[in-house]
């Protein structure tokens, strides 16, 4: 063939992207696919810090001084 999308397989991604294009075009589709990719980036952070956490521990304390940030030359000590 020569697209190469030929079949009863060819028109299913057409008909799943429809789909979402549509939920995406209302506020409330919009909100919860966004949602749902900031709880997909946050699982993701929490595993990859994990991961650090777990395999190199010395590197996952300066990652976290610098994430979460830190007491930089105790000027919140002298606060």
């Amino acid at each position: 063939p020569a697209g190469g999308s030929s079949g009863a397989w060819a028109s299913v991604p057409v008909l799943y992207l429809s789909s979402q294009c549509r939920s995406l075009s209302t506020k409330a589709g919009s909100r919860s696919v966004l949602a749902a990719l900031v709880s997909m980036a946050k699982r993701l952070t929490g595993r990859y810090e994990r991961f650090l956490e777990l395999t190199f521990p010395r590197f996952y304390v300066l990652h976290s001084t610098f994430t979460r940030g830190g007491c930089w030359g105790g000027q919140d000590v002298i606060q």
